[in-house]
Parts: structure tokens; sequence; C-alpha cells
């Protein structure tokens, strides 16, 4: 069963469901949504970024980033959580890239993967609603929670950075950036090329009507000395 926001709030207050820097007016109709943490790692500039300390994480087009929540959660053995990225970064083109689901018995922060396909770069402000979590109850307790490699995380997994570290060649918003200057390069040939069509055209067209010319004359000329013979 789904909670309503009646539900989860009645959950919060009674202890079971544990939500730090809980925010109640970030409770939509059936869900809760949990903002952007202090602590980022980009692809583009490979080092961990203070959110907090900068007020905006910005995400170049093509770039990869670990994010974490500014909440910290501990579930109950008897709710599940799935995540997605909020609707108003969704159409702008954040992709989420980690697992949707928050295991019952889960305890910590939650640490995110994101990826901006769009060809632009977005800004997202700190403490910004970033991530929806619907909470889902068992129809019975889990006899065992998570206890996983993250669980009581409270920062970026080493793991999660280095493997943005290593990434090879290009980043994904060089990528895109070389893209978006070849396409220019393309359109700047195309307009080129049609430009030099128009002008072929034109030409072709005078060199017709020239000729057209040169041919009347030369009659004129051939009848002028029919008759002058």
């Amino acid at each position: 069963m789904v909670l309503n926001h009646e539900m989860i709030d009645r959950l919060i207050s009674d202890g079971k469901l544990k939500i730090q820097n809980y925010d109640k007016t970030s409770l939509s109709p059936a869900s809760y949504d949990a903002h952007l943490g202090k602590k980022a790692f980009v692809s583009s500039e490979k080092a961990k970024i203070d959110v907090e300390a900068k007020g905006n994480l910005l995400l170049q087009a093509g770039d990869f980033a670990v994010v974490s929540t500014y909440e910290r959660f501990e579930f109950p053995l008897d709710l599940v959580g799935h995540i997605g990225i909020r609707s108003h970064y969704a159409r702008k083109g954040i992709i989420q890239l980690s697992g949707p689901q928050i295991d019952p018995g889960f305890c910590g922060v939650l640490v995110v993967g994101l990826f901006n396909s769009s060809p632009r770069d977005i800004i997202i402000p700190y403490k910004e609603p970033l991530l929806t979590i619907e909470f889902v109850r068992l129809i019975e307790p889990a006899k065992k929670g998570y206890c996983g490699p993250y669980q009581e995380q409270e920062d970026i997994p080493t793991a999660d950075m280095e493997w943005l570290v290593e990434t090879k060649g290009m980043s994904f918003a060089q990528v895109i950036t070389n893209l978006q200057a070849l396409s220019m390069n393309v359109k700047s040939l195309s307009d080129s090329v049609v430009t030099f069509r128009e002008d072929l055209k034109s030409f072709k067209t005078t060199v017709t009507v020239g000729l057209a010319i040169l041919t009347l004359i030369v009659a004129a000329f051939g009848f002028l000395g029919y008759f002058l013979r």
C-alpha cells in the first residue's frame, strides 16, 4: 500500500519513520521530496564539491554526478521507499542512475547518481527539492533489515568517486560541447552550399540569357546580311 501524506507525517510523528531535517512542506499527496545535500562529486571537475559553501551544484551538459541528500533516513522493517527525480528536473534532462528502491531497515543519507542528458548546463541550488520518495508498506515486516555497504552512510562513498576519477578520454560534457561545435560547423557549411547553389543558379541564368541574346544578335546579323547582299 502506498502511503499518503497524512500517513507519512503520522509515522514521522510517532517515530516509526525517522527523517532528520524533515520538512513537512515538502510532502506531496503521496510522497516526500528530499533535498540536495551538502556534498557532491561531478565528472567534469573530478573533485568533491562543497555544495553548502558554493550555494548550488552546477551540472554541465553531459556531466555525471553523485550527490547526497540533505535528509538522513531510518526506515522501519515494514516500509520500502521508491526514489525518482522530481519532474521539474526530469523535464530539463536530468536522469537518475542509481537504484530506485530504499530497503526496509536502511539508515543514512541517500546517495544517488545523476546524468545531465541535456545540451545545456543545469544549476541545482543547495537544499533544493530534488528527489521524490514514495513510501510503500509491506504486508508483513521484513525479518531482516538492509545490511549492505551503504548502511549508515553519511557521505559519498569513495568507490563512487573513484569510478568517476578513473574515467578515461573526454568527459561527456566535452563530447557534447564538441558535438555542438560540429553541428554549428555543419550548419555553416550547409548555409555556404545553399548560397553557392543560389549563386550558381544565378550564374546559369545569366549565361543562358547571355547566350540567348548572342543568338538573337547573330540571327539578326544573318538576317540583315541576307537582305543586303
